[in-house]
């Protein structure tokens, strides 16, 4: 096709968001996602807000890039990417002559000195507060990535230094906007259904976690779940003054597929972790990719589609999953 293909699924698109988690070779995966998202997700926010005397900013976040390639000596791994980027490290400084020429500044940003890579947050400010550098955000809002998310089968140091750095956030009186992508990692919330298996859960969700106007030690969580193939919408951010709005999480999401990821989900199978999504989620995963097809053969996907396309009649059903094998077969045969 020559014309460029909207996200054709409301929300988050799980054939794009598993092969995220798991890039075949050669392919951009998270890291690549989380910064164009969170700039899309800017563009649409600093125009919802601009008007009530805030502004945006993007800027390094909680969480560490690298964290899942850490050996469980994490000395050891800083050692040897020092010595990769042709740093001698410290172990080496004895072998270095002192130069005879004086000292020797230079000017290196924070983000250098500490020798770790960051994904980025989105924060919110007003604007009068811009004045003054060291101000404090609004508002905080990161995109977990599988890196810092809780793995169900291992218990891992980076969690531990997220949630710590989270709290300490917190307790400087921020708000942190999160936001979940990750069906196959068990929530960062406590007391949060973990999906698949647990009543009332859900694939993604987003937290507002709000410590302000609450008692020492106390935040509190209002949580929005979304599920497969429905919008992210509704959810409410408070600023100051009395001032709310809604994050366009879908319209960036939107922006941010036709922009970089049209060309990279594959509809002629299923997700490439399927089985990991709860019996109803495959069923809306099988009704969207029956209507998909139908929709390609019919001429309905096109270079004038705005929305996604509403479900053929009779998909939106239980048990429509166990129809999708034979429907995939049949099209791969014609």
């Amino acid at each position: 096709m020559s014309f460029e293909v909207i996200n054709q699924y409301y929300g988050v698109n799980p054939h794009l968001n598993d092969e995220l988690h798991a890039p075949t070779p050669g392919r951009s995966g998270w890291a690549q996602f989380n910064t164009s998202y969170l700039i899309d997700l800017e563009v649409v926010v600093k125009d919802q807000i601009c008007a009530m005397g805030y502004t945006t900013s993007i800027d390094k976040g909680l969480q560490l890039r690298e964290v899942d390639e850490m050996p469980s000596d994490k000395e050891e791994w800083r050692r040897s990417r020092r010595i990769e980027n042709g740093d001698p490290g410290i172990e080496s400084l004895h072998l270095l002559t002192p130069s005879s020429q004086g000292p020797v500044e230079q000017t290196v940003s924070l983000r250098e000195l500490t020798d770790e890579k960051y994904y980025y947050a989105l924060k919110i400010y007003r604007t009068e507060d811009r004045k003054d550098l060291n101000c404090k955000p609004v508002a905080w809002i990161e995109l977990i990535s599988p890196a810092n998310a809780r793995d169900p089968e291992t218990s891992r140091e980076d969690v531990g230094e997220y949630l710590s750095k989270r709290n300490s956030l917190l307790e400087s009186g921020i708000q942190i906007v999160e936001i979940d992508f990750l069906h196959r990692n068990r929530p960062t919330i406590p007391n949060q259904p973990s999906y698949p298996n647990e009543e009332e859960s859900s694939a993604y969700s987003i937290h507002v976690i709000d410590p302000r106007d609450m008692e020492p030690d106390l935040v509190k969580i209002t949580t929005y779940q979304f599920n497969v193939d429905q919008p992210l919408r509704g959810v409410e951010v408070r600023l100051l003054d009395g001032c709310r709005f809604e994050p366009d999480f879908e319209g960036a999401y939107r922006k941010v597929y036709i922009e970089h990821y049209d060309d990279r989900v594959d509809y002629s199978h299923v997700p490439k972790f399927f089985d990991t999504y709860s019996p109803t989620d495959q069923d809306r995963i099988a009704a969207r990719l029956m209507t998909i097809h139908e929709g390609l053969k019919s001429g309905a996907i096109n270079a004038t589609q705005r929305d996604p396309l509403p479900l053929l009649p009779g998909l939106e059903v239980s048990g429509v999953r166990h129809r999708l094998e034979v429907f995939l077969s049949e099209v791969e045969g014609s």
